[in-house]
């Protein structure tokens, strides 16, 4: 899903490359236009033709200020001139140095007192930011731009609808898909800033409500999407939406009208091949095609990408695609009854997931850590300039007490209070990112419990095979034998997921029963995870009487009743 999302976004950005530019009457074009879509079609037409890096933008950019003048569009003809006096920060390929360059020009504009291009200046730096890997800094930049276009109203921007959408794909790269919902929906209620946004808006919308697992949301705005990508006649985006269509009916366990939708991204193949492959690949499993099932494998196989960059976002796509491919691989084997090979590409499913998470944890933490030092830090600045004040205004009232008295008083009381507010404003932002990392823990341990189930779900099917086997495959008994899932690796993730969510448990035991094992501590671990006995045997690797010994020693150590429960002792801690 993510891979069809992100290709959609290269391909955008690619066809602004790769359009050669177009000898048109731009005059023609621009005359019936409204101030705000002359400036829409201006930026438009830019990108398209890619005029930056050729030699006609200065050609172009003299002729919309000659159109201007003549129109006496003002607002055109104040875009044209921001353009014109931005020209440098274009050729610019430094990343700082063109972000001073910007800041260079917003404060020009702060001067003239133009918010809107100082607003797009903080949309430009904060872009930027934001693909130097930034984010802390570009959110910043970014949210600081929002509050300067909502004072000016949205619908007075022309550029709003894009600035909107780019806000959402950038929360929806950190998966705060609340935000990037609510970003999306203002940009639809603008006017299109392009055909291919148009589509793109909707389809992000689809892919977020899709992730949230809102099915019946996800289908709709992908619906919206795919009948305006055939009154564009946008081929691209049709095949890129017919999958997503596909893959939401399939989740929604629709899957003979998701196999429609499959094959007719099958008869675009915009790039999205091997994820294709792969949809038609478990479709057909699920509809008891096995024959097709392995065709559409055997082509997601030779199909599979190899990376094109060092990128993060390209990374991520490439993780992706190794989950699919290994999750797609495990039902497949599952399906032949093949349990040995499945096994195999469960265990690689659980490698690319732990590495996925570790990338995406290592980005939030590193984001959520900048922000609160960027937001310390301003109200540490704020606080000593405000304290500062408050002693000179006070040395300045004992003077003249006898006619300021009550006015300065006043003024420190109101001083304070705004003190106090930044101060819980401080509080508040700790409290709401301590908030996001317990949720993201929270879910991190679900989903290690989860994968823990469907691998123990494995292990008894390779079991319930070798008791009906005739030839006992040794291997497979060893592989059984060898099969800890909870690793020594593992139980060092999973305790520092456990020690986030229930923060107070493995320190109050340790104090509280100081005599138990660390098998001991990782049975009650899992017990207080609502763990089963069997779970629990198949997660530590051993056997089931290993367990009831566990619960056993424990009872003995802590001189407990025999008709103690585990559920009565996790309450006592």
């Amino acid at each position: 899903m993510l891979k069809q999302f992100l290709f959609g976004i290269l391909f955008i950005l690619f066809s602004f490359i790769s359009c050669p530019a177009q000898n048109i009457d731009i005059d023609s074009r621009l005359f019936p236009l409204s101030p705000a879509e002359r400036i829409r079609f201006m930026n438009g037409y830019m990108e398209e033709n890619n005029l930056v890096n050729s030699d006609k933008f200065d050609s172009f950019l003299q002729g919309l200020q000659k159109f201007a003048e003549q129109q006496n569009d003002q607002l055109l003809l104040s875009h044209v001139q921001y353009n014109i006096q931005g020209k440098p920060i274009f050729y610019e390929k430094n990343i700082q140095k063109k972000i001073e360059l910007i800041k260079k020009l917003q404060q020009e504009y702060q001067e003239r007192n133009d918010m809107f291009h100082v607003g797009d200046c903080l949309v430009a730096i904060g872009q930027t930011q934001f693909g130097n890997g930034q984010y802390a800094l570009a959110f910043e930049n970014l949210l600081a731009a929002d509050e300067i276009f909502k004072k000016i109203g949205y619908k007075n921007v022309p550029m709003m609808s894009k600035y909107l959408h780019d806000f959402a794909l950038d929360y929806f790269f950190f998966q705060d898909y609340q935000k990037a919902i609510l970003y999306m929906k203002e940009s639809i209620k603008l006017p299109k800033y392009n055909n291919n946004l148009d589509i793109q808006r909707y389809n992000t919308l689809g892919s977020t409500y899709l992730k949230l697992g809102r099915l019946d949301n996800a289908y709709h705005y992908f619906n919206i999407a795919y009948k305006k990508a055939k009154i564009y006649k946008d081929t691209v985006w049709i095949g890129i939406i017919a999958d997503n269509k596909g893959e939401t009916l399939y989740e929604k366990g629709e899957y003979q009208k998701a196999l429609g939708y499959f094959l007719e991204n099958e008869n675009n193949f915009t790039g999205t091949q091997h994820s294709t492959a792969l949809n038609l690949t478990k479709t057909y499993l699920k509809l008891g095609n096995t024959k097709k099932a392995t065709e559409y494998l055997l082509l997601a196989r030779k199909l599979f990408p190899k990376s094109q960059s060092d990128v993060f976002g390209n990374q991520q796509v490439m993780e992706r695609e190794k989950q699919d491919y290994y999750h797609v691989n495990r039902q497949y084997y599952l399906a032949l009854d093949d349990y040995k090979t499945a096994f195999l590409y469960a265990d690689s499913l659980h490698t690319v997931e732990k590495a996925l998470d570790r990338k995406y944890n290592a980005l939030v933490v590193g984001k959520a850590t900048d922000q609160l030092k960027l937001l310390q830090s301003k109200m540490e600045l704020q606080i000593h300039e405000k304290e500062k004040r408050i002693k000179n205004i006070i040395i300045i009232s004992l003077i003249v007490i006898f006619i300021l008295g009550t006015g300065v008083f006043l003024f420190i009381s109101k001083n304070k209070k705004k003190l106090n507010l930044q101060k819980q404003l401080l509080l508040s932002s700790q409290l709401e990112i301590t908030e996001q990392n317990l949720k993201l823990s929270e879910l991190k341990l679900d989903g290690f419990k989860k994968r823990i189930q469907e691998k123990r779900q494995l292990i008894e099917n390779m079991k319930q095979q070798l008791a009906s086997a005739t030839n006992v495959n040794n291997d497979i008994i060893f592989q059984l034998q060898q099969s800890t899932i909870l690793t020594e690796e593992d139980w060092q993730n999973f305790k520092l997921l456990f020690e986030q969510v229930h923060s107070d448990f493995l320190m109050q035991l340790k104090e509280k029963y100081p005599q138990l094992s660390l098998a001991e501590t990782r049975f009650l671990c899992l017990a207080k995870l609502n763990f089963s006995r069997k779970e629990m045997a198949s997660a530590l690797g051993v056997s089931t009487q290993s367990i009831h010994t566990n619960w056993y020693r424990i009872r003995k150590k802590l001189e407990l009743s025999e008709s103690a429960t585990v559920e009565d002792l996790i309450k006592t801690i």
